[in-house]
């Protein structure tokens, strides 16, 4: 059975994708500072910096493939610590590719759509990257460093809707929370995003984990449909049968000031070398949420109250 570390495990996406790929492989997670409890996934603190001894790590669990779901994500961290968010998000990264080198094994870096500008939109693999703000910077940062190495394997990732555990703060879990209390929620209307599951992301970084080499480069978990955010929380409240009177629609300035440069004003991605070369298809917004308040009845998901 292969053997899959996932670095970042304690993260929203990191225990998604533990807790999904569990049930075809032997997965190992590493975490920071709240240790996840995942069944059947032996999970070790273990710091992101210089000290590190990645190396050792490496030879003594000999992963077939190293997913790296850590970093910073925060923007408003990354531009007061712009050093760190290099650091964690684009040094870090290119040090555990060099290492893995040395055993064979693989890497799956996720990566975002913010390495773009947002003036374009539907985004494909080969748009030149042209970040606006240093978490776009950095993550375009980490995928230059990574092109020096085989057997790497870049996903941009969208906005994902994932529900997380009760110490993690997923978009989802708070825009439920809010709902369910009855809060007003601001939220923007003219930016555009692609949004898409946390089922369609662990579905397509399975899909990377078994992939020939010869596949090796960067994919987009992207798709044919597009939204605001404010379409698709009153989407989402409909669906669960909650009122959309609470929901008001605002301007990205709202929240990002006047300045130009942090305003990405379509950062849509493009289904385009997942479904060429492995036939993925996410799933249909719709069908997503469908699936998400089926989850929901019945317990399978609970975020934290």
């Amino acid at each position: 059975m292969k053997k899959v570390l996932i670095i970042g495990a304690s993260s929203c996406l990191g225990s998604n994708l533990a807790t999904y790929l569990r049930r075809h492989y032997l997965v190992y997670g590493t975490y920071a500072q709240h240790r996840p409890r995942i069944e059947d996934v032996p999970c070790f603190q273990m710091h992101l910096d210089e000290d590190t001894p990645i190396l050792g790590v490496l030879k003594t669990l000999r992963p077939d493939t190293v997913i790296y779901c850590a970093g910073i994500t925060d923007t408003q961290l990354c531009d007061r610590d712009s050093d760190l968010a290099f650091a964690l998000n684009a040094t870090f990264p290119g040090t555990i590719a060099s290492a893995i080198g040395r055993f064979g094994s693989r890497m799956i870096y996720l990566s975002s759509a913010k390495v773009f500008s947002g003036t374009k939109g539907n985004y494909v693999e080969n748009d030149f990257p042209d970040p606006q703000d240093i978490y776009g910077s950095s993550k375009r940062r980490g995928e230059e460093i990574l092109k020096r190495y085989q057997n790497v394997f870049v996903l941009r990732l969208p906005t994902v809707f994932a529900l997380g555990s009760l110490n993690q703060r997923s978009m989802l879990n708070r825009l439920l929370r809010q709902l369910w209390r009855g809060e007003k929620i601001a939220c923007i209307s003219d930016e555009t995003r692609t949004f898409v599951s946390g089922r369609d992301l662990c579905q397509a970084v399975g899909l990377l984990v078994d992939a020939d080499p010869i596949h090796e480069g960067i994919y987009h978990l992207g798709s044919s449909h597009s939204d605001t955010y404010y379409g698709f929380a009153t989407r989402l409240a409909r669906a669960l049968g909650l009122s959309t009177k609470l929901i008001s629609p605002v301007s990205g300035a709202h929240f990002h000031g006047k300045t130009v440069r942090h305003r990405h004003h379509d950062l849509s991605l493009g289904l385009g070398e997942l479904r060429k070369q492995f036939g993925f298809e996410p799933e249909k917004p719709d069908e997503a949420i469908r699936r998400l308040q089926l989850g929901l009845k019945q317990g399978v998901f609970v975020p934290s109250p």
